[in-house]
């Protein structure tokens, strides 16, 4: 397909606009700025925490996969493309003074600031800045931490600058402090902080109805990250963290280029359906797509779109991940109950009392 057949539907394309992958891609790569980049990418990093490859039944018709592991099983699901991560395409070299620790803190909620204070507290953690996500209303937890004299720091939300935001602000640490698995710990490692691990803490949050379905708890790749950093094997742990990332496609630089350009030229329909549909229900669900902005049209079943005009569940979730990767999911690291969904309340990925 052309530029212009992709630009119809501009307004539908949301995967890799976040974080602002698309721009960075393009400015690498040196494609056009014009050019839709119709790809479906994990949000945050998939290291293989779900099932299926993370965020790869979106309704882009291409998936940016950033490590072999990924490519290989989601081009089962859907053409797909050897890419680096966007995070590994930031060509920014940080010349500043190293601050000493960041710890990278849960989704926000009053439960989950106390338990971390009380965490870093044991563990004898000192002058360091809390590194907050911009999960809902945040404010509480802004004010928690002031009200405790700790600085604390944010990438924002994602939106075009994220990554460039996040690369220097952890461009700034010579040490991060996890207590979940988070991909941030992942970026930091690539860039060459030290990743320091807290294995007793739990948060809460609330997470889409079939969490525990899609969730993969057995993963190998979390549980290979953790054991490096526990044994103190930096280097190592860096290494594991590029290749993740996608370290070996930033080869052949022109080949790649080429690929970029010519899958999505080579792209018939402008949409992955996840069930087989007719030309005329395709036509339909775009059109209601694209008059109500909505993607939903595209990807789900009437009886999904029924539902979201309904009252929703969804789940509330206690865990410790560092754990649960380690050891297996349990009894004591992960319990869940369903909760009825109260619209800007508790939203899937925000932090839960």
């Amino acid at each position: 397909m052309k530029n212009s057949e992709f630009l119809k539907f501009s307004s539908l394309y949301h995967s890799a606009g976040w974080g602002g992958a698309d721009v960075i891609l393009k400015d690498f790569y040196q494609i056009k700025a014009k050019n839709i980049i119709p790809f479906s990418i994990a949000h945050g990093i998939d290291l293989h925490q779900t099932k299926l490859p993370l965020d790869v039944t979106l309704i882009e018709p291409i998936h940016w996969a950033y490590n072999e592991k990924m490519y290989q099983k989601s081009k089962s699901i859907k053409p797909s493309i050897r890419l680096p991560h966007p995070f590994l395409l930031i060509n920014k070299t940080e010349n500043v003074k190293k601050l000493p620790y960041l710890i990278i803190a849960p989704p926000p909620s009053d439960a989950n600031d106390k338990n971390l204070y009380a965490a870093l507290k044991s563990h004898g953690y000192k002058n360091y800045d809390i590194l907050v996500k911009e999960r809902g209303d945040s404010s509480s937890s802004y004010e928690f931490w002031r009200n405790h004299g700790i600085r604390t720091v944010t990438a924002g939300h994602p939106d075009k600058g994220f990554y460039l935001r996040l690369h220097k602000l952890m461009s700034s640490y010579s040490c991060l402090v996890g207590c979940t698995m988070s991909g941030a710990l992942i970026f930091g490692s690539a860039l060459g902080c030290k990743i320091h691990i807290i294995q007793d803490y739990s948060y809460l949050s609330y997470e889409t109805y079939d969490y525990e379905d899609v969730l993969n708890p057995t993963s190998e790749t979390p549980k290979d990250f953790l054991r490096l950093a526990l044994a103190d094997e930096q280097e190592n742990l860096q290494k594991l963290s590029r290749g993740i990332l996608g370290e070996d496609f930033l080869r052949n630089y022109d080949d790649r280029r080429k690929c970029i350009l010519q899958i999505i030229e080579n792209t018939q329909d402008p949409f992955f359906w996840s069930v087989p549909r007719s030309n005329l229900a395709k036509k339909i669900r775009i059109f209601l797509a694209l008059l109500s902005g909505k993607s939903l049209f595209l990807s789900s079943s009437l009886k999904s779109i029924l539902r979201k005009f309904k009252s929703q569940m969804v789940v509330k979730v206690k865990i410790n991940e560092i754990n649960m990767y380690l050891y297996g999911k349990n009894e004591s690291n992960f319990k869940i109950q369903i909760v009825k969904h109260k619209k800007n309340i508790n939203e899937p990925g925000s932090g839960a009392n």
